[in-house]
């Protein structure tokens, strides 16, 4: 991709078509405790389109389980007060290449809304060209997880986008 169209970075994360600021692909797919990740820190490599390293998908998919974490110990603050319900059947995340290549094929076209495709997905977009990697889908991660401070999803816990219009 060239420097010019990666200020215009998709997310996808499998599910509802949420909106959202976030950075690089940052795709990730629930999966149940034990499953292998599809990073490389498992041994299985995406194909190299370009915009993704090893380091950002594994930086990527710990950010969201960490933060995940702390949501299912209920230590998160939620936008309607309080903390956010805690949740005992969280599942971690893993990559998932798939949701990756049609965030690039998404992100490439350098238009910023939600795509049509099968994938929800969260959207960011930075101006700063040659963006460290890691940095930036941590910064996404980041921003799209403090959605859950600014607009909350309450005791009954639930998210929907009618909350963001």
């Amino acid at each position: 991709m060239s420097d010019e169209k990666s200020k215009y970075i998709q997310t996808h994360i499998r599910g509802k078509q949420i909106p959202h600021a976030s950075a690089t692909p940052t795709p990730t797919t629930p999966t149940t405790p034990g499953t292998p990740s599809n990073t490389s820190a498992s041994g299985t490599q995406c194909p190299d389109i370009g915009a993704m390293t090893s380091e950002a998908r594994e930086a990527v998919v710990a950010m969201h389980n960490k933060l995940r974490s702390s949501l299912a110990r209920g230590l998160e603050k939620d936008g309607l007060g309080g903390n956010a319900p805690k949740a005992s059947k969280m599942l971690k995340m893993v990559y998932d290449c798939e949701v990756e290549a049609s965030a690039m094929k998404n992100a490439q076209q350098c238009i910023f809304e939600h795509s049509d495709g099968k994938f929800g997905e969260n959207l960011f977009m930075t101006s700063e060209l040659n963006a460290d990697k890691v940095a930036a889908v941590k910064e996404a991660s980041q921003e799209w997880w403090d959605e859950l401070k600014k607009y909350g999803v309450g005791q009954q816990n639930i998210l929907t986008q009618e909350l963001f219009y």
